[in-house]
């Protein structure tokens, strides 16, 4: 392809007036712009449109006309989530990253079943959106789209299980379930029980139970007993649990002590799931970080071109951090 100089020295004009008329800046005489065109059609010249579209937004920007590129942040869940709630954060870090990176992160809430997906696809399409983020429930075991969003680039939130290879953002539960367990180990408990759902610790892959296993302080023999699964629990398997084995605190995915029944008073209480205004001691997830680094994964995407499923998938781990409380 002939260059902007080899241009201009045959037509005997500068290299910006080159650039000007092949731009159709309004500011070239039509006699010099045919001139200009003449040469640059016999030596072959090409106009690259990745290269044009890039001058254009530069210009706009420059004048205060461009408008930032949409990202889409697509809940996969018909129920509302405040602002306050997990996804509510996730979302509300996604956006103040998004927005400090120059794009605009539209949240739709949809579903995405195989007979409404074309048109979900067509109309983010049609509003110019190349970059997705899905964010399933946060209890969803499995999620799926079909190979036909391969025309766009797409980040995952959660541990739900996908058929195609997407990149992630995600909580690093095993990272906090051992912070939470050192942290009750040295607030000197002893008999600490864990409880929570079955489903939400297989989602996870077992990240909670093998961090309650290996850091007990009586070891994973005992630990086994001290593990309670809330998916098969009653009010006379709760109590007769609670009675046998009588831990002193109990760190569960429950964020507040009244989300468990007939909590004892005597017994300490601790969340991995803490949310605002953290009543209770346990584990902030950052929720906002891990919507920004949903954001970072989606931006390097576009950069790079990268369009559909990924050959090299990358996961990014957020670790969250204690709070303290006296419960």
């Amino acid at each position: 392809m002939s260059s902007l100089r080899r241009i201009a020295t045959l037509a005997g004009v500068s290299a910006m007036t080159v650039s000007r008329v092949l731009r159709n800046h309004p500011h070239v005489s039509l006699k010099l712009a045919e001139k200009v065109r003449r040469v640059a059609q016999g030596l072959g010249y090409q106009s690259d449109p990745q290269i044009q579209r890039l001058a254009g937004y530069l210009s706009q920007r420059r004048k205060g006309l461009a408008e930032r590129e949409t990202l889409a942040w697509i809940s996969l869940d018909s129920t509302y989530r405040p602002p306050a709630s997990y996804d509510g954060r996730m979302l509300s870090g996604a956006q103040h990253r998004a927005e400090h990176l120059g794009f605009r992160l539209e949240a739709l809430q949809a579903d995405v079943g195989r007979s409404k997906e074309g048109a979900l696809r067509r109309m983010l399409e049609a509003r110019g959106v190349q970059g997705v983020i899905f964010s399933p429930p946060i209890r969803a075991t499995t999620a799926h789209i079909s190979p036909s969003w391969c025309r766009f680039s797409i980040v995952l939130t959660g541990w739900a299980y996908w058929k195609a290879p997407y990149h992630r953002a995600l909580s690093h539960h095993y990272a906090n379930a051992l912070t939470a367990m050192k942290r009750l180990g040295r607030l000197g408990y002893q008999r600490i029980g864990l409880a929570c759902s079955g489903r939400s610790v297989r989602r996870m892959q077992d990240a909670w139970l093998a961090a309650f296993l290996v850091m007990h302080p009586q070891g994973p023999g005992s630990a086994v007993k001290l593990f309670y699964d809330l998916d098969r629990s009653s009010s006379g398997s709760w109590q007769k649990w609670l009675s046998r084995q009588q831990p002193d605190v109990i760190l569960t995915e429950k964020s507040e002590r009244t989300d468990l029944p007939c909590f004892p008073k005597e017994t300490a209480f601790a969340s991995l799931h803490l949310k605002p205004p953290f009543l209770a001691m346990g584990i902030d997830s950052l929720a906002e970080d891990i919507g920004s680094n949903a954001v970072d994964l989606l931006t390097a995407q576009l950069h790079r071109f990268e369009k559909g499923p990924s050959p090299r998938v990358k996961t990014v781990l957020t670790q969250g951090t204690w709070v303290q409380r006296n419960t």
